[in-house]
């Protein structure tokens, strides 16, 4: 190998490196690598419950099912990245920097691994290509100090491979155990490898030492399995700790299911494939492609293509259905495809005429120069240190909640900085539903105060988590796909996203009290989302649900208004749907399949609205119901006896009425058949005062 070819490869190596080096004691990312799962591995170290931590698993993986682009799951469901981060936390090496220093040297020693592995089995300047174009890849350089899966998958993937071709070339025991430990380590933290590593292992087996069913071949082919074998019996192990037996079952029979939606993704994938490995990873792909399909029999496409690596690659992608589209890092099932496949093709071109060798070297200098593109191009947004400071003060003595609104959808860094579940934010086109809305939150969690961070500045925005909920339902394949390539795109998404946040804070009575770099803090009183609701609501001796001043009365729980079916079956009514409602002065928060859940909150056959007490004396409530129904009713801290009947009747005292806006909770108890679903035709109030 030439010495300038040498020094191109090693050299863009190492200014990889050092880009990461320099990056590595940044604050918490919001738009670079996995900044959300990151963040949720941070606060684990910590010991934190809720945030991905081992000891309290069971908060996060409350069901069985497949991870989701909205829910929180798959950090603690592949739990050997937290159990190891929390192991070199106990060390005292908690901090985010040195942990990232770790993470960082997990991926340098994957990259000396993958170069060995493939030095034996091709030869030196295949591997060093090879080495080259995954270090300087845009993909390895954004993960290579995570906290979460990659480096250490990766790890894993190449120790294993590295121990299978030296096991075929000395029958070592340690060799021997590389495979197992490395195959186990890279199936338990991440699912992305569990089709690429078989395949790359039998391929390699097939041009080490020829067929990998043959008698003398079987034990490598066992050696590999073993490790897998302990990797799925682990995991199980960890899932039946958490759900269950019956759990493992439903676990494992998602595990197998093909993802669905796999071809909703693909313009996703199009692009986000171009982003991570170069617009010039589809001549590696047409190459190989082409060539494996002219190829004689199957032998002669392992042997003269890295084909085998594409099909892995691509079944990973496609078993993971939607979620391919939420995660960038799903990609890295073809990065070994990339870099080989690529590194045969250099090596061809190399070694042909003039032209060509100009054409390889352009190509290894286009590579790195297309991931400092990208990585200078797009702003790197952080939560500074300061304003984190400032955030959590505010907060202890302001707010007495675990979670907050957000609208950053890759939620991971609040939780690591401020012990806060997000919630997202209210993005209604139509705001006037936002007090109705913020009304259920509070009735949820039994909040009477809540607090919004809003983020201010769209590249906080720009990554794939984030991108996939907010730009995936508008078909904007550009944002979902490369947010860092189209910043106009993704900024405008973003912004409108934005835009309409503010408005329904604005609708919700939200008043800003902090300003910060990249964040403003907004709080939201339940007393004044009330009176927003029914700022309109007069004193009236009778509320009829099938007039229009119904909706200033309403809080809560309420159908929209419906005729019967015949006239004689009376007037319209509204009907109860019910409500969530948190009974305890205050209900925690829990992270489920589909986002966050108030577990203590469950659905009640309930519903709310506003009455006037001008003046504050004993009022008789009447409530018409459309068909008989049994109920209770309450206000602040008088509940009535149960009522029954087509006319609900109770009187509420004084004492438990303020002067102005009041209250109403109406809870039905109505056996079935007809049901709890009370039909409410209307309302009357009648003052009773003292002469």
């Amino acid at each position: 190998m030439p010495r300038s070819l040498r020094a191109l490869l090693l050299g863009s190596i190492a200014l990889a490196l050092l880009y990461l080096a320099v990056h590595v004691r940044e604050p918490l990312r919001l738009n670079v690598g996995d900044a959300w799962a990151d963040a949720d591995v941070l606060a684990a170290v910590t010991g934190d419950i809720s945030g991905g931590n081992p000891a309290a698993a069971g908060d996060d993986l409350r069901e069985v099912g497949p991870p989701t682009a909205t829910g929180y799951r798959y950090v603690v469901a592949r739990p050997l990245v937290v159990i190891v981060d929390r192991a070199i936390g106990r060390l005292g090496i908690g901090g985010l920097g040195a942990l990232r220093l770790v993470g960082l040297a997990w991926s340098v020693l994957g990259l000396v691994l993958w170069f060995a592995y493939l030095r034996r089995l091709f030869t030196a300047r295949t591997a060093l290509l090879a080495t080259a174009l995954v270090a300087t890849s845009l993909l390895w350089i954004l993960y290579a100090d995570s906290l979460h899966e990659a480096p250490l998958a990766q790890l894993g993937g190449f120790l294993a491979l590295w121990g299978l071709v030296r096991t075929i070339e000395t029958g070592g025991w340690r060799h021997r155990a590389a495979v197992v430990v490395g195959a186990c380590i890279s199936w338990l933290t991440s699912a992305d490898f569990v089709v690429v590593l078989p395949i790359a292992a039998l391929a390699t087996i097939y041009l080490k030492a020829g067929n990998p069913f043959a008698r003398a071949n079987r034990r490598l082919v066992a050696i590999f399995a073993l490790g897998c074998a302990l990797a799925v019996v682990g995991n199980g192990l960890w899932v039946v700790r958490v759900v269950g037996w019956q759990g493992l079952g439903a676990e494992l029979r998602v595990a197998l299911a093909p993802g669905a939606g796999a071809f909703a993704v693909v313009p996703t994938l199009i692009r986000r494939l171009t982003l991570v490995f170069t617009p010039l990873v589809w001549v590696t792909c047409a190459v190989h492609a082409i060539r494996a399909i002219r190829a004689p029999d199957l032998g002669a496409a392992i042997r003269g293509t890295a084909a085998w690596l594409l099909a892995g690659g691509l079944a990973s992608l496609a078993l993971a259905g939607p979620l391919a589209g939420a995660r960038m890092l799903g990609a890295q099932a073809l990065l070994p495809f990339y870099a080989l496949g690529t590194a045969r093709v250099l090596e061809e071109m190399l070694d042909g005429s003039v032209p060509l060798r100009r054409s390889a070297i352009a190509w290894l200098v286009a590579a790195p120069l297309w991931s400092a593109y990208v990585l200078v191009a797009q702003p790197r947004s952080v939560l500074a240190p300061a304003d984190v400071a400032r955030t959590s003060a505010y907060l202890a003595a302001s707010d007495h909640n675990d979670f907050v609104l957000s609208n950053l959808p890759a939620d991971g860094p609040l939780w690591a900085a401020f012990r806060r579940h997000a919630v997202a934010a209210l993005d209604d086109k139509d705001a006037t539903t936002a007090p109705r809305k913020v009304m259920a939150i509070f009735d949820r969690t039994g909040a009477d105060v809540v607090h919004a961070i809003v983020f201010t500045d769209p590249g906080s925005r720009a990554i794939d988590r984030s991108m996939w909920q907010l730009a995936a339902a508008r078909r904007a394949w550009a944002a979902t796909g490369w947010p860092q390539v189209n910043r106009g795109k993704t900024a405008e998404i973003v912004r409108d996203y934005d835009d309409r946040v503010r408005k329904n804070l604005a609708a919700a009575g939200a008043t800003r009290v902090l300003a910060l770099g990249n964040f403003a803090i907004y709080r939201i009183e339940r007393a004044a989302v009330v009176a927003r609701l029914a700022g309109r609501a007069a004193t009236t001796p009778r509320i009829d649900f099938a007039s229009v001043e119904a909706q200033h009365h309403e809080l809560s729980g309420w159908g929209e208004p419906t005729a019967p079916a015949s006239r004689e079956d009376g007037a319209a009514r509204s009907e109860i749907l019910g409500m969530k409602r948190c009974r305890a002065a205050r209900c925690a928060t829990v992270r489920t399949l589909r986002g966050l859940d108030v577990p203590d909150a469950p659905l009640a056959p309930a519903a709310q609205l506003v009455i006037r007490a001008d003046p504050p004396c004993d009022q008789r409530l009447t409530i018409a119901l459309g068909r008989p129904g049994v109920a209770r009713i309450s206000v602040a801290g008088f509940t009535s006896d149960l009522l029954a009947g087509t006319a609900l009747t109770t009187q509420v005292p004084a004492r438990a009425l303020t002067p102005g806006l009041n209250t109403v909770t109406i809870e039905s108890v109505t056996p079935a058949p007809p049901g709890p679903r009370l039909q409410v035709v209307a309302i009357e109030v009648l003052p009773i005062c003292a002469p």
